[in-house]
């Protein structure tokens, strides 16, 4: 369903895949469940993820939050970062 509304409007939605997840704790921003994921998050979670990356896209000042997910996924490959919350589903 999520990634529904993320193909709709990638400028306000985000897709919960592990790494951003991770990489956001690692920010300072979350933290999240250990199980956050995709059917284990309820509309609030999900929306406070969206916020969260939206929040990392104005202060970096990129485009939309697939941006925001490919900065993340690069910060979680240079720190190692390979323990945090799993996504689940």
């Amino acid at each position: 369903m999520y990634s529904v509304l993320y193909v709709l409007d990638e400028k306000r939605f985000a897709l919960i895949t592990p790494e951003p997840v991770s990489a956001l704790a690692l920010t300072g921003l979350g933290p999240y469940p250990e199980m956050f994921g995709i059917r284990t998050t309820d509309s609030a979670g999900y929306e406070r993820f969206c916020r969260d990356m939206d929040t990392l896209r104005t202060v970096l000042r990129l485009r939309d939050l697939t941006e925001v997910e490919f900065v993340l996924l690069y910060f979680w490959k240079q720190t190692g970062a390979d323990q945090g919350p799993t996504l689940v589903g």
